[in-house]
């Protein structure tokens, strides 16, 4: 009897959290499609999209093969969704969208996965959307934890992270059933720490796009500081690379799509 009564308990909290998570979906925004100032894209037109030379919003896009050898990540990649890029390029013969790319450094601004998937085919070129990243790409936002089982857990994790990192101006904030801490950080440092404790899997957390009006939805919250451009610049020149999606950049970019054929990058 004690035994059924945790199961059913263990499974009214996963019907109460995937609940919170739905009404949370709903409540998002929607996506404003004029972010950069540029139109809905679709494969049959993105060629057009790069030559429209008359906004100063896109004059310093451009589409190039560039050598993979040269490019720069900044975050991880998640193996799930890697093999499944992977299986699916190889079953298409085509890549259906270049990667964005910082014209500067070369660091990758989108596309990590498909990157490391070009790489494992042995890839020599790989199509990219080269950007002036802070004029083309202005919008970084991130992604934060979040969960519905509180626990001592919770609080023993965050120790290690904070042990982790060294103490800076910024805050990480962590918010419960009952409390909302705010602990003072150095960002580049929590975000790694996060990667090394790996509070997704121990906390049994999901990641979703940084939204004020979450707080209502969820028992623990889990709020990174915000980054900034200058930081992913600083991570890939020091060759380390953030947790996977750590970053959140807007643009349209994102919904240009250009056909390559796999064997013509080989």
């Amino acid at each position: 009897m004690k035994s059924f009564t945790i199961l059913y308990l263990s499974i009214r909290r996963k019907v109460r959290f995937l609940r919170n998570f739905r009404n949370y979906i709903r409540m998002l925004p929607r996506r404003n499609n004029n972010l950069i100032g540029a139109p809905d894209i679709c494969a049959a037109d993105s060629q057009n999209f790069l030559k429209d030379t008359k906004s100063p919003k896109l004059s310093s896009i451009r589409l190039e093969l560039l050598p993979i050898s040269e490019l720069k990540s900044h975050e991880d990649i998640e193996a799930p969704r890697f093999k499944i890029l992977l299986s699916d390029i190889v079953s298409r013969k085509l890549v259906l969208k270049p990667i964005i790319v910082e014209s500067k450094k070369f660091i990758v601004i989108d596309g990590h996965h498909r990157l490391a998937a070009l790489k494992a085919l042995g890839v020599k070129h790989v199509p990219a959307y080269v950007v002036d990243y802070h004029h083309d790409v202005p919008v970084l936002s991130g992604w934060m934890f979040a969960g519905e089982q509180v626990s001592g857990k919770v609080f023993k994790i965050l120790e290690e992270m904070e042990s982790l990192c060294k103490p800076g101006p910024d805050e990480l904030l962590v918010k419960t059933a009952d409390d909302m801490l705010h602990i003072q950080v150095d960002r580049i440092d929590i975000y790694l720490a996060i990667k090394e404790v790996d509070i997704i899997n121990k906390l049994h957390l999901i990641k979703i796009p940084y939204n004020e009006r979450a707080h209502s939805h969820f028992n623990v919250l889990i709020l990174p500081p915000p980054l900034k451009h200058t930081d992913v610049y600083r991570i890939a020149e020091k060759g380390l690379v953030f947790p996977p999606r750590t970053t959140l950049h807007i643009t349209d970019l994102k919904k240009c799509y250009r056909t390559f054929l796999l064997k013509n990058l080989l």
